[in-house]
């Protein structure tokens, strides 16, 4: 496994960890079966096995964020790239209807400032 460092601070503790800020920062983005692909690929020098990744995402999204410490890469450039086959694309797609639903509302609950500045005059 890669080194990794602890700093602590009264708030919280920083962990420096490529593969563990990873995982933390792009859970959102990609299905659980996608990213064990992708780490077991880019983490070799881990020597993660599938079953290790599994329980590593598991634990991340069942533990409440604000109790665990923040982890960061200090070496970018061992960050795997996250190409459109590892996106979780129904999750994008929910995304879409939803931000589509709230544009749909704004439309029909606001004003536009036409009616906006009619409805002064009349006042």
């Amino acid at each position: 496994m890669t080194s990794s460092h602890v700093l602590k601070f009264n708030n919280c503790n920083i962990v420096i960890c490529e593969f563990l800020a990873f995982i933390q920062n792009k859970m959102d983005v990609m299905d659980e079966d996608s990213m064990v692909r992708l780490c077991n690929s880019a983490f070799t020098e881990d020597g993660k096995s599938q079953r290790d990744l599994n329980d590593i995402i598991y634990l991340f999204k069942g533990t409440d964020p604000e109790e665990m410490p923040l982890f960061v890469a200090r070496e970018l450039q061992k960050l795997p790239a996250i190409t459109f086959d590892h996106i979780d694309v129904t999750r994008l797609l929910k995304d879409l209807l939803l931000f589509q639903n709230d544009l749909r509302t704004i439309k029909e609950c606001f004003i536009t400032k036409k009616e906006f500045s009619n409805l002064k005059d009349e006042v």
